[in-house]
């Protein structure tokens, strides 16, 4: 794909579309910050989805991301983190709300959605590829869902694969926020395709000149370019996963780790230790919620707890330590888990403090 081919929708090219076939083309175009998404990015994913969806000349959707290091790592954090220390919450309201009527668009998309994810998938990166129907892996992808560690929770919806994801697993990955490769995101269900990253340009094209439109044409471009992935680890710790993360409480699943010599149980219970105490309750309590709502259901109850996330201490902190000093080392606002007070995990699902003003979709 060439420039001439790509027309930018904002000032800065953050975001390249190409309608140069009935393949809608997008490119996240921010290498410098590894394609994180924008307000800007957000507003127009959100908007281009819904044209896409009702436009009968675009048969299929393409994304990628530029540069050689990532997909796309996610939100813009330091956005967040600005807005919040000047008490923007109109802002941080509209961020919040565009970004998952994004992700409830691509959800609904009814057309063939293809993710060439390559690099770090973090985040928002996560729903901006795996609510479409191709999510192509390759040996370099690097996937994440790290909210707990930046004080915030697992959210754009990825629920619905932890609770697809086999056994345990999902609620593994969802409170640790590990870090797994591209073996692992098939396995786990995040992934659809493995092929090597050297056969990404020329699947790109193939996918652009076949333009198919249904799931299985679509399928078919992608066969030959595909290979067998390597063993997944989350497949050989599945046992260890399984009996660890049951019970009905963070705390107990704290305590089968600490109780397991195993040096995969020890590492995930130093790993666990170092979340935020409020994120890991919220998480675990989200999960339990959401199991029985529908997708745009998820979506209104994740918005309404990103509002609380983006007013409380620990949100700005995680931001602060990974993200605005890089120092590593956030101070949570619980020093454990045990010191969080019940209500204070169920004012996170509580819509009393915005009564109707969270307009969602938006």
């Amino acid at each position: 794909m060439h420039h001439s081919d790509l027309h930018a929708h904002d000032i800065f090219h953050n975001l390249l579309e190409s309608r140069a076939t009935p393949v809608a083309h997008i490119v996240l175009n921010r290498p410098e910050s590894l394609n994180a998404l924008s307000r800007e990015m957000m507003d127009r994913l959100a908007d281009i989805m819904l044209e896409y969806a009702q436009n009968p000349k675009v048969t299929a959707v393409l994304i990628s991301g530029r540069g050689p290091r990532a997909f796309c790592a996610g939100g813009d954090l330091r956005a967040v983190f600005v807005a919040r220390k000047k008490g923007d919450f109109p802002f941080l309201s509209t961020l919040f709300a565009r970004e998952y009527t994004y992700n409830l668009r691509l959800h609904s998309l009814q057309k063939p959605h293809i993710a060439l994810i390559h690099g770090i998938v973090m985040g928002g990166g996560v729903g901006a590829s795996v609510h479409g129907s191709h999510r192509v892996m390759c040996e370099t992808t690097s996937l994440a869902m790290p909210e707990t560690g930046i004080g915030y929770f697992p959210d754009v919806g990825v629920s619905n694969i932890f609770h697809k994801a086999p056994g345990k697993i999902g609620l593994y990955l969802a409170l640790t926020g590990a870090r797994i490769d591209a073996a692992d995101a098939l396995y786990a269900g995040f992934g659809t395709h493995f092929v090597p990253q050297s056969c990404f340009a020329e699947l790109e094209r193939a996918l652009l000149k076949a333009a198919p439109s249904t799931l299985d044409h679509t399928d078919a471009v992608i066969k030959p370019f595909c290979e067998t992935p390597p063993a997944s680890q989350l497949r050989e710790n599945q046992d260890l996963i399984d009996e660890s993360f049951t019970g009905s409480s963070v705390h107990e699943i704290l305590e089968n780790l600490r109780a397991n010599p195993h040096p995969f149980c020890q590492e995930t219970y130093a790993l666990l230790k170092t979340r935020s105490p409020i994120s890991l309750l919220v998480t675990h309590e989200y999960l339990r919620r959401v199991e029985s709502l529908s997708f745009e259901e998820t979506m209104r109850l994740e918005y309404l707890m990103s509002q609380h996330f983006v007013r409380g201490a620990d949100f700005i902190e995680g931001i602060r330590a990974a993200v605005i000093d890089k120092d590593r080392r956030p101070q949570w606002q619980h020093a454990a888990i045990q010191d969080v007070a019940h209500d204070e995990v169920s004012a996170y699902f509580d819509a009393t403090p915005f009564e109707t003003n969270l307009p969602f979709p938006a």
